[in-house]
């Protein structure tokens, strides 16, 4: 094992590409041209090296990636890492069979309780919001052991739909995590900034009512704020840059693909491990032991 060391887990942003273009995202502009397959394969292998022991595969929309399936695979056969994927369920949909066998947790979003709020939200594919509930209890079925987490960005065009969601949660799409995202300010969320804005005070405000009512039905709520960023991710890009937040800003610190150890020397400047692990463990908790799959 390396005398180097990367944090135990990174957000992997491998692509740009989006079948959605919604105006709240942080993620990568989408002009951004997809990360070298082989390349990123190689990055993987050498992480247990590095004492990394779980990966969130984002973008972008990762299930875009035709060799998605042998980039999990790497990951959790080959290298016994814990994997989550973030996806906006549309084509996870239609691949499910030959992603979710290499994943342990799956990240769908849900904004809003409404078809018409929620395409605001989730903008170029109004199926995505009926897709994401069905997804749910399909999960549930055919992979049970597979951790779901529901996630929904709160800004100003959806704040009066975030409390009617727990009815549609609790009857419908009951995920092991339901957390609620303040909007961060950046990338596209920057652009469209005015029509966003949401304050800290209503942020807290909000998520202390949907609390109480979401601890009735046995929901479990997680919360991450703006103020929270700093600290508590080591993001790869697209390029194989090395960022993080860093004052509330995307900062790049190096390269994973030209000079993997620099980037182990000095991620630990703007990383805190203990808020790092705390937000994973939060978000993607140890679930029981459970069949891989049902038969189907």
């Amino acid at each position: 094992m390396s005398t180097l060391t990367l944090p135990a887990i990174i957000d992997m942003e491998i692509l740009g590409r989006c079948d959605l273009r919604c105006p709240f995202c942080w993620g990568p502009r989408h002009e951004k041209p997809d990360t070298n397959i082989p390349a990123l394969l190689n990055l993987i292998r050498s992480f247990p090296e590095y004492g990394v022991e779980s990966i969130v595969i984002t973008g972008g929309e990762p299930a875009l990636i035709k060799d998605l399936p042998e980039v999990l695979r790497t990951a959790k056969e080959e290298c016994k890492l814990k994997t989550v994927l973030s996806t906006n369920g549309l084509r996870f949909a239609k691949r499910l069979d030959e992603i979710a066998p290499f994943l342990d947790w799956v990240a769908l979003p849900l904004d809003a309780a409404t078809l018409e709020v929620n395409r605001k939200m989730r903008v170029g594919d109004p199926r995505q919001f009926q897709i994401v509930q069905d997804l749910i209890p399909l999960i549930r079925d055919r992979y049970p052991r597979l951790g779901i987490k529901l996630g929904t960005v709160v800004c100003k065009i959806n704040k009066h739909d975030i409390l009617p969601m727990i009815d549609l949660i609790k009857e419908r799409c009951k995920p092991d995590v339901w957390k609620l995202y303040q909007v961060s300010y950046s990338v596209y969320a920057e652009d469209n900034r005015e029509q966003l804005e949401l304050s800290d005070e209503e942020f807290d405000d909000l998520y202390k009512r949907v609390n109480i009512l979401a601890g009735q039905y046995n929901i479990v709520l997680a919360a991450y704020t703006r103020a929270e960023r700093d600290g508590k991710h080591l993001f790869f890009t697209p390029e194989g840059n090395a960022m993080v937040i860093a004052q509330g800003q995307e900062t790049l610190i190096g390269n994973f693909y030209e000079d993997i150890n620099r980037v182990a020397r000095i991620w630990s400047e703007f990383v805190r491990t203990d808020r790092l692990v705390t937000n994973f463990d939060r978000t993607y908790p140890i679930k029981r032991s459970q069949p891989l799959a049902k038969s189907h």
